[in-house]
């Protein structure tokens, strides 16, 4: 997806902060070629539903030794980058979520760089490349 595109979507979700979101979402798709930039409606944690910028595919996940392709979404606040995204696994059909300490039974993503999120020292590519199997 080009510049202009992600740019487009952050417009429709609303984002007030477009130029560093955009820097921040190119980033992470150019490392992690297989997300892809989609506008969702998401019900987000203060209770309000809306249209979200989201970037939906799969990452690659190390655990024990062994690479595993883990499907997610990461729905981003119309203040992104400045608030941490909102992080799920989304199991296949043939996959089931083993609750941890870093993902509930929903799916939901719970981390402490998402905690801790203070841009711009933290960033799509940091949570990204952090393993929450372990």
């Amino acid at each position: 997806m080009s510049a202009q595109e992600v740019q487009k979507c952050l417009q429709k979700a609303g984002n007030k902060y477009i130029d560093s979101a955009k820097k921040d979402i190119i980033g992470a798709l150019q490392e992690f070629k297989d997300l892809q930039p989609i506008n969702q409606d998401h019900l987000f944690t203060d209770g309000k539903r809306r249209t979200a910028f989201c970037l939906r595919g799969t990452i690659p996940v190390y655990y024990k030794g062994s690479c595993y392709n883990i499907p997610v979404s990461i729905f981003l606040w119309q203040t992104h980058p400045y608030y941490a995204p909102i992080c799920f696994v989304n199991p296949t059909a043939t996959m089931v979520i083993k609750e941890s300490e870093h993902v509930n039974k929903e799916g939901r993503i719970y981390l402490p760089y998402l905690n801790e999120w203070r841009f711009p020292g933290h960033d799509l590519n940091g949570l990204l490349n952090i393993s929450f199997f372990d």
